[in-house]
């Protein structure tokens, strides 16, 4: 019965629909699954599916934020449980556009994508100055114990890169060029 229940989560999660993404996580929590399990054995590799097929040409950016929204939802009724249960991410991640670009659907999905994938997100917003995305990173850096990556949307050109690369404070960053 169990194993059911998680069958269909995955597959709510890769029809992107939200109410069976919520429905079965209930369920599957009810039944006695825990939270860790449906994290790590349905939404991630559901996750990791969309990615495939992504990559394949199978799915399209739609389906991407489709099946991402699914995930979230899942994902929101276990978080407090993985709180809980004292579950840790397995990273941290600073995400946000800098000034500029006033786009977020790239940050959101890349950020729901990472959440899916086991990662806590702080995300800093959108049209953020170079000098408060380093202001933000410094702090991120300094009060975080995990591995990190921060990320960054860079529209205005090499100085965001410059000014984000230079910055090392034990952390990992990476800086995507978004097109226009």
């Amino acid at each position: 019965l169990m194993e059911g229940i998680l069958k269909q989560l995955y597959q709510g999660v890769m029809d992107g629909d939200v109410e069976v993404a919520q429905a079965k996580t209930q369920e599957g929590l009810d039944g006695g699954t825990g939270p860790d399990v449906i994290l790590n054995d349905v939404l991630i590799p559901a996750m990791d599916e969309v990615g495939r097929r992504f990559e394949s040409g199978e799915f399209f950016v739609p389906d991407l934020m489709f099946t991402a929204r699914a995930m979230q939802a899942g994902l929101a009724i276990l978080k407090p449980k993985l709180i809980e249960e004292d579950i840790q991410p397995i990273g941290k991640v600073l995400i946000g556009t800098v000034k500029g670009d006033l786009h977020d659907i790239g940050k959101n999905l890349v950020a729901m994508m990472l959440e899916g994938a086991g990662f806590e997100i702080q995300d800093i917003g959108v049209d953020v100055p170079p000098e408060k995305f380093v202001e933000a990173l410094r702090g991120f850096a300094l009060h975080q114990l995990h591995d990190h990556v921060a990320a960054a949307c860079a529209e205005e050109g090499p100085g965001d890169a410059a000014a984000l690369e230079r910055l090392r404070l034990g952390v990992g960053v990476l800086v995507s060029r978004c097109g226009r």
